[in-house]
């Protein structure tokens, strides 16, 4: 056993650093002894300090002042981060894992994170890592089980995303916050993803959920499944079968209204005049100057029309809309009201020839054909 000096040793258990005092553990040599050794820290005090102790199988290097074998104490010093050169590994020694050093230092040979890791893989990494072909900038809290939660800031991600374990984005759930745009991204800026392997719940307690667009396009609700991993039915026979009725839409207000109003309000319509009144004058002006200057000036805007459509249509075109319908059905009665008329028919839209590159032979407006029944029945009908 050396009695002085700096040694070389590693961690051979866990659980031996609990037989101890805190600030003592046991350090295992290499010629085969046991010393318990004292830790050190750059700060510590009595209510609080910095403690990185290593872990098993860590190679460390420790020194004792004293020259007597049951005299003085062996204090640590640091781990060793990169394999022995040249040290040839005996049965039962622990090699050295250079992974994580490489994962710091990066391809530049400088260091380029800072990395904090508990045994059980928790890591928490602080990234500066950047080079001309790729960046992998940000900071990074990681679970030992998968769990991931990345502020990026490179140049081909710059977003913010929580993930529930890494994988592909359709076998977890994730949220995906895209910040400006990037190269090479589908993602448009400034955007959110929600991703989730099964189902996304919005649940307000005791407020609104409100989705407003204020001045972008269009809101879309779309169902595309396919039943695949529909619910399985038990059927009276005992046969089990997947959902037959996949894909639909359902909205239901167990105590009030829905109500679905197209077109703008009074108020809306003032001001969407009062816009384009001024980006009309901004315009004039601009266009003044361009022909001025004998350039082209530019596009006059639009004054904004409005005119509001709510279409209900249920398609079937394999079957040529023999499986389509569309049923309004009430426990009281049904409505219709429309204050400049209401406009019953079968008629189907019959389209105008082309030709073969697609454009039509005649500039008639495509006409419609009767080709269906209108049937009115009840115990009363009152024509007036």
């Amino acid at each position: 056993m050396a009695t002085k000096g700096i040694v070389i040793g590693h961690i051979p258990s866990n659980e031996e650093f609990g037989d101890h005092s805190i600030g003592y553990y046991t350090v295992k040599l290499d010629d085969g002894s046991f010393v318990t050794v004292e830790h050190t820290s750059p700060y510590y005090n009595r209510t609080g300090g910095f403690l990185a102790l290593p872990n098993k199988g860590d190679r460390v290097l420790i020194d004792k002042l004293s020259d007597t074998a049951d005299k003085g104490t062996w204090y640590y010093l640091a781990t060793i981060a990169t394999p022995g050169a040249g040290k040839i590994l005996e049965k039962g020694d622990v090699e050295p894992q250079p992974q994580l050093l490489n994962s710091v230092i990066g391809k530049l040979g400088v260091p380029q994170k800072v990395i904090l890791q508990s045994p059980k893989g928790n890591s928490l990494i602080l990234s500066d890592d950047y080079n001309e072909s790729e960046s992998n900038v940000g900071v990074f809290l990681k679970t030992g089980a998968g769990k991931y939660f990345k502020l990026s800031d490179d140049k081909k991600q710059n977003s913010i995303v929580l993930k529930t374990e890494l994988g592909p984005e359709e076998e977890i759930a994730s949220i995906s916050l895209q910040g400006n745009p990037v190269e090479g991204s589908t993602r448009q800026s400034f955007s959110v993803t929600i991703i989730a392997n099964n189902t996304v719940e919005l649940r307000s307690l005791k407020g609104d959920i409100d989705l407003n667009i204020v001045d972008g396009k269009e809101i879309n609700i779309i169902n595309k499944s396919s039943g695949a991993n529909g619910d399985h039915l038990v059927l009276p026979n005992g046969t089990t079968i997947i959902d037959p009725t996949p894909g639909n839409i359902n909205i239901q207000s167990t105590r009030g209204d829905i109500n679905i109003v197209a077109g703008p309000t009074l108020e809306e319509v003032i001001l969407a005049q009062s816009v384009y009144a001024q980006r009309r004058a901004e315009w004039q002006v601009a266009s003044q100057a361009a022909i001025a200057l004998g350039q082209v000036p530019p596009p006059e805007p639009q004054l904004p029309i409005f005119n509001p459509i709510i279409k209900l249509k249920a398609q079937d075109p394999l079957t040529g809309g023999i499986g389509a319908a569309i049923d309004i059905e009430s426990d009281g009665v049904v409505n219709i009201r429309g204050k400049l008329g209401v406009n019953i028919d079968t008629l189907t839209p019959v389209p105008n020839p082309v030709n073969q590159d697609g454009d039509p032979l005649n500039n008639v407006p495509d006409v419609g054909v009767l080709t269906g029944n209108v049937t009115i029945a009840g115990r009363r009908i009152d024509l007036n």
